[in-house]
């Protein structure tokens, strides 16, 4: 009787198992969907869009958008816009990576980036540890962010959402932003690694 019970039981974990692991692929290849709520990734996503997420494996680059767990354990939709051991400073409107300009063709035309408000124009610096990230959503009026909680961890991405193949990424413009908070125009040399480009003079990014 025991054996009879034991096969029985067999025949009905077996085919749960094989159901598990069939969901678990497909999640992995397809992905999730997702509807947006809010407004915080708008012109980009906009509420009731859906959207689909997938996996994460190995590092996230510079202009995904992620979906992850965010510091009140919610999920929320952001814009990956600083990558680990990079500083991050807001400065009159302008987003800088390393004291270098962010080009954001993703954005409206004439939008200002605030910590908090523009009367507040003094320049604010995050440093990323080697596993954080500075996330961003592109309504950058309404979207609570990095500039709120700080950076964000590895472990805290959840899922990066698959957007169109011509979708717009972000890139660098020729302005540095120099130690004693000057803007100015200067001459690169080609670096190679995270497709910017290097000044010939360092800056310390004291500001």
């Amino acid at each position: 009787m025991r054996l009879i019970n034991c096969i029985c039981d067999r025949r009905l974990i077996l085919p749960l198992v094989s159901l598990g692991v069939g969901i678990e692929f497909m999640r992995s290849a397809v992905g999730t969907f997702s509807v947006i709520e809010g407004t915080s990734m708008c012109p980009t996503l906009r509420p009731n869009d859906v959207v689909q997420a997938k996996t994460l494996y190995g590092q996230s680059q510079r202009g995904d958008v992620v979906i992850i767990t965010d510091n009140q354990n919610e999920r929320a939709i952001k814009r990956i816009i600083g990558l680990p051991g990079e500083t991050v400073t807001i400065y009159r409107g302008f987003v800088y990576v390393d004291c270098q300009r962010l080009n954001e063709p993703y954005l409206p035309k004439h939008t200002c980036t605030f910590k908090s408000s523009p009367e507040d124009e003094r320049a604010i610096r995050w440093r990323l540890k080697a596993h954080q990230y500075f996330l961003m959503g592109d309504n950058r009026s309404e979207s609570c962010d990095s500039r709120n909680y700080g950076p964000v961890e590895h472990h805290q991405i959840n899922r990066v959402v698959k957007l169109p193949e011509n979708s717009p990424r972000p890139g660098f413009c020729e302005i540095m932003l120099s130690e004693t908070g000057k803007v100015m125009p200067v001459k690169y040399r080609q670096a190679s690694g995270r497709n910017r480009f290097r000044q010939n003079q360092n800056f310390n990014s004291k500001i």
